[in-house]
């Protein structure tokens, strides 16, 4: 006697397992989906750098501001350096300066995401 068989004599699809299906498998499909993917937005952590408050007084984009704060390749570092110095003199190069660690917290890349779970409670 093999499984089938026993399907058969038992019966294998009816009114029971239509109310199953309709109860417990149709809602799980259709919300499972919407909390699992959901986990991408809250724990995505968008690009960042350290934060200065003193260079985001003065008139510069994005991508300058990361330039003149962090040495590249690298997100938890950022120069040793007067900024307000550097800026007033229009003279953003900076070379052979030694880093530190980021101590004023992180700005974040907002070009997706306003706020995420890690933008909101890391703790820098």
């Amino acid at each position: 006697m093999e499984f089938e068989d026993v399907l058969r004599e038992v019966g294998d699809y009816g009114k029971y397992q239509r109310n199953l299906i309709m109860t417990f498998l149709v809602p799980a499909a259709s919300l499972l989906p919407w909390l699992s993917m959901n986990v991408l937005f809250m724990v995505s952590v968008p690009d960042h750098w350290c934060s200065v408050p003193e260079v985001s007084a003065f008139n510069l984009t994005i991508e300058q501001q990361r330039s003149l704060i962090s040495p590249p390749n690298e997100r938890c570092r950022r120069y040793n350096i007067s900024y307000t110095d550097i800026l007033n003199i229009e003279n953003s190069t900076v070379s052979n300066v030694s880093t530190m660690p980021c101590d004023q917290g992180w700005q974040y890349d907002a070009t997706y995401w306003d706020e995420t779970a890690s933008t909101k409670y890391y703790a820098a």
